[in-house]
């Protein structure tokens, strides 16, 4: 990964850099590898070890690899609320969905939810620091 690189390169001896993202089990299911999962980044997302490894590739020692998939399951239940809430309005009347597949942004929330409470989907914090030269 070329900003990994690009962290080894503008970290001054010591220096930090963190990353947060939504990472996931080897091997994409098939369930999270539709056009929805990679508008929603998460057909594409990586595992932690492999921002781990990016990183010591880099030059870099990871310190930090913590999951916080709190993070991940509270963002999926506001999705699934304003989701919700959108369907009621569109019910009502008061909300034009033209165009708008409401049904696979649900589905994609069910999945997603599932592959979290799996561990298939998780939510990570990498750190590492530059060596001091």
């Amino acid at each position: 990964m070329r900003a990994a690189a690009e962290f080894a390169r503008v970290l001054k001896p010591g220096g930090r850099v963190g990353l947060s993202d939504i990472t996931r089990a080897p091997g994409p299911p098939a369930e999270l590898s539709d056009l929805m999962s990679w508008v929603a980044c998460l057909a594409d997302a990586r595992s932690a070890a492999t921002y781990s490894d990016l990183l010591a590739g880099a030059g870099l020692t990871v310190t930090v690899v913590e999951n916080h998939d709190e993070a991940l399951t509270d963002m999926i239940r506001s999705i699934a609320a304003r989701l919700f809430a959108t369907e009621v309005l569109a019910g009502l009347g008061t909300l034009d969905l033209d165009g708008i597949d409401l049904a696979a942004a649900k589905r994609l929330t069910k999945e997603a939810k599932a592959a979290v409470s799996e561990r298939r989907l998780r939510y990570a914090i990498v750190s590492a620091t530059k060596g001091s030269r």
